[in-house]
């Protein structure tokens, strides 16, 4: 996570293109405000043509606004990469683990039986060698 802070671009490209980015998502918020007759639309509206025209004319200002947005990003994206990838191992991979063992399931052929190997004989008169040429 750190090396990704670490590696944040700060070119000017990216600056105005977080700026207007910024701008366009406060301009539709604005806009919505307005609908609902909120009168906090012209204050949310003033800020993105602020935040637009910076990005503009001079995003080398946008700079530390876009440099904390961009930590808060690496930092949410860090944590909620954890919380999916617990969620689905133990939502959907555990349940699924614990059914097959109920189930008495075998799926990777790991019990012995009565062999003394592992090995997977198979049927040659069933299988070609043109079977293992062109796999995809």
């Amino acid at each position: 996570m750190l090396e990704e802070i670490k590696n944040i671009p700060y070119s000017n490209k990216d600056i105005r293109s977080f700026g207007l980015t910024m701008g366009m998502i406060l301009f539709i918020i604005s806009g919505l405000l307005l609908f609902y007759n909120k009168e906090i639309y012209q204050v949310i509206g003033f800020i993105a043509l602020t935040i637009v025209g910076l990005g503009l004319i001079l995003p080398a200002v946008l700079k530390p606004l876009y440099f904390v947005w961009m930590t808060f990003a690496a930092i949410l994206g860090w944590v909620m990469t954890r919380v999916i990838l617990s969620l689905v191992f133990y939502l959907i991979i555990t349940p699924i683990g614990l059914l097959t063992k109920l189930l008495g399931e075998d799926f990777l052929a790991l019990k012995r039986g009565d062999s003394d190997s592992y090995w997977n004989y198979r049927d040659s008169a069933e299988e070609l060698n043109q079977d293992y040429e062109k796999q995809f």
